[in-house]
């Protein structure tokens, strides 16, 4: 049932979206940036049991983040190709969102914090 759930949130995402997140779930982190997602599966288990989220949601939000990373350079600033992402505040408001408005809003406040 999970895997179907995926699949369809997959399959509502545009094809942008769908190339933005294959493309960093197959970058290598050795030749290729790769951002590696701590806290992702709580993410993803927090949108898909709040209704107001669900896994589109998520699944477009990430790509957001990918986005937002990508512009602020952070692959670009490091000496190594895998970056870290702490989502653990991200699982944690997820969990709380009491509208889809609200939740949308976390990609518009959030803050990049670098340490290097």
């Amino acid at each position: 049932e999970e895997r179907r759930d995926l699949q369809a949130a997959w399959m509502e995402l545009t094809p942008r979206a769908r190339s933005v997140l294959a493309e960093n779930c197959i970058a290598d982190g050795i030749t290729e940036t790769a951002f590696i997602f701590t806290f992702l599966p709580l993410f993803l288990a927090n949108a898909k049991s709040n209704i107001h989220v669900g896994l589109v949601r998520a699944l477009a939000m990430l790509v957001e983040l990918i986005d937002i990373l990508n512009l602020e350079g952070c692959g670009e600033k490091t000496l190594c190709n895998d970056i870290l992402v702490n989502m653990q505040d991200i699982a944690a408001f997820t969990a709380e969102a009491s509208s889809p408005k609200l939740f949308v809003l976390i990609a518009a406040n959030i803050k990049i914090i670098q340490i290097d």
